[in-house]
């Protein structure tokens, strides 16, 4: 709902554009409540009627009056706007007062006002900085509760004015009476005669006689209005079918989709291993990407949030040249990386007192970079809806478990076996720099045989 602000507040939003935007949101927010034109052309009424409003000046209109617009449809002639003066207190007691702009049959600007009577206009002129003065001399009069001359003469009628006498009244069948009973020479009082089935006196038929053009004129103007309603009405029941139809296509295309997409998912999940190692999940996630994360901005969102760092604070020379605007999700990723691990190194820049950041490339076999990318390429697949297919982290630690090199599978048997001294023991009498050699071939076999002898020796 609009929040009531006064007139002051409102001149000076106006003034700093607050109402320029088309959008129905803003234009309701400017105060219009209701309107039979485009949505569009209300930004463009708006500024017209806005010039009485930014001419009040008057304290007392300021500070403890609110405004609200509203444009209005003749049955004949073109629409105009008005703009209502109403009192924030919420109190009108005749203190409530518009002005229209452009209305047919009046001058270009019209006052009307709840102390004068809606009927008739209380002040009207052509240009606008009339109207706004008069507005400023209706502050002055309310805010010393002052009434007008021209006030007091209204309600008082005209100068020799006095309240009409009563008129002999007249009572069906046109027979004159007096002091309730009928005069002497109206002679026999005749019955009323029913006219379709009303009693009609000779005043109420010159009545009806005179306003019968002007009675078929509003007949024939509310039948054109109500052909149009119907016509209307029926444009609006094909639009709703037509609509109707969009939608029931529409929601079964979305099911079909939901479909496909619950079937896909569950043939990859049944075709496809699940992505345990680092390599699998960058391979599934380059796949991916051109649909899902062109940019790579996913990416680089989830870098960031597991790091912590704000990348525009952290290197604020960059920053403040304008040097992260035009770059995508990979390229401040790289950047974020190089601030993760300290693959930064910083300089002066010449003639100034700023250092700026010289990247060097980061480590990528690390292995605290490895675990760094295997949670970040998790977390964004995740993000994305694959997380099931990604293997479980438990999985994942007992494969990396398993996977050690051969030098570290050294068990107590070796530890303990001449065999395993007889074969790595390094000999005295060698020359530096030679170590055992790697039999092939033809010394396979033989060196088979050592090994089955081995094994006889360690089981006796």
């Amino acid at each position: 709902m609009r929040e009531e602000i006064s007139v002051r507040q409102w001149q000076e939003q106006f003034k700093a554009g607050f109402y320029d935007s088309p959008d129905i949101h803003t234009q309701c927010g400017a105060g219009w409540y209701d309107w039979f034109c485009q949505d569009r052309a209300l930004a463009g009424r708006l500024k017209k009627i806005a010039k009485v409003v930014m001419g009040v000046t008057n304290p007392f209109i300021l500070d403890h009056y609110y405004i609200w617009f509203k444009n209005n449809a003749l049955v004949s002639g073109p629409m105009y706007d008005d703009v209502r003066f109403e009192p924030l207190s919420g109190k009108r007691d005749g203190k409530y007062f518009l002005v229209r702009l452009d209305c047919a049959g009046r001058k270009k600007w019209s006052l009307f006002s709840e102390r004068y009577g809606f009927f008739a206009p209380e002040f009207e002129c052509g240009n606008v900085r009339g109207m706004a003065k008069y507005i400023d001399g209706i502050g002055r009069q309310f805010a010393q509760e002052i009434q007008p001359v021209f006030l007091l003469e209204k309600r008082a009628g005209p100068p020799g004015h006095s309240p009409p006498h009563p008129e002999p009244d007249e009572r069906p069948g046109g027979i004159l009476y007096e002091g309730g009973r009928a005069h002497s020479c109206a002679g026999a009082v005749p019955r009323p005669v029913p006219k379709g089935g009303l009693i009609m006196g000779p005043r109420e038929m010159l009545r009806a006689i005179r306003e019968y053009p002007a009675a078929c004129v509003r007949l024939e103007t509310t039948q054109r209005e109500l052909d149009r309603a119907q016509k209307a009405l029926e444009k609006s029941e094909l639009e709703c079918q037509r609509l109707s139809g969009d939608y029931s296509e529409a929601r079964r295309r979305a099911n079909f989709s939901e479909k496909k997409s619950a079937a896909l998912q569950a043939a990859l999940d049944a075709y496809s291993p699940k992505l345990s190692s680092l390599a699998e999940m960058i391979r599934f996630y380059e796949t991916v990407s051109p649909s899902l994360d062109p940019q790579g901005f996913t990416l680089f969102r989830a870098a960031k949030k597991m790091t912590g760092i704000d990348l525009y604070s952290y290197f604020a020379y960059e920053d403040s040249r304008g040097l992260f605007e035009q770059m995508d999700g990979r390229q401040l990723l790289r950047w974020l990386t190089a601030a993760r691990f300290g693959a930064v190194d910083w300089g002066i820049v010449t003639g100034t007192c700023y250092e700026e950041a010289i990247l060097r490339e980061v480590d990528t076999s690390a292995p605290e970079y490895l675990a760094f990318e295997r949670k970040l390429y998790r977390k964004v697949l995740e993000r994305m809806g694959f997380g099931d297919l990604l293997a479980s982290e438990e999985t994942q630690k007992s494969q990396k478990t398993e996977v050690i090199t051969a030098e570290e599978k050294i068990t107590e048997w070796k530890l303990y076996s001449p065999l395993y001294a007889e074969l790595f023991e390094a000999d005295p009498e060698e020359e530096p720099g030679c170590g055992p050699q790697i039999l092939t071939g033809g010394n396979l076999t033989g060196f088979q045989t050592i090994i089955r002898q081995g094994i006889e020796d360690e089981c006796l």
